[in-house]
């Protein structure tokens, strides 16, 4: 019974951790953004990858944007590779140099090193530019 005390106790002083660890935001860093952003465009939520940007950064037209994006990174594209080579944060701005092998339809396979710009709003990081692919 002893041991099953202990186990007990165990669980209980790791739920917290666990809970806490599983429940934060997705997107701390800068990096994460990005993160999130080219696996949002892979699975295309163009409305999530929409609203991962800071309001003014893109047209007002959400379904314009949308529409846009789908004819720019057309079904079966892909962004793999994802390496985040840089990230400098100042205050709530930070800028992100990643690359990435982009396998957009109807377009030779590259990869591409990109420099993303960032804004803090909200305690939450938004993309601060468009980089689309």
């Amino acid at each position: 019974m002893r041991g099953y005390a202990r186990t007990a106790v165990m669980v209980l002083l790791l739920l917290p951790a666990i809970f806490v660890a599983g429940c934060g935001e997705t997107a701390n860093t800068p990096g994460d953004v990005i993160r999130e952003h080219v696996k949002l465009l892979n699975q295309r939520d163009f409305d999530e990858f929409y609203d991962l940007h800071a309001p003014g950064t893109l047209p007002s037209s959400k379904e314009a944007y949308v529409q846009e994006i789908d004819r720019l990174f057309p079904e079966g594209s892909e962004i793999t590779d994802v390496r985040i080579i840089g990230e400098n944060v100042e205050g709530d701005r930070a800028t992100v140099t990643w690359s990435s092998l982009q396998k957009i339809i109807g377009r030779e396979e590259k990869t591409v090193e990109v420099t993303t710009s960032l804004v803090r709003e909200n305690d939450r990081w938004k993309i601060g530019e468009n980089t689309t692919p």
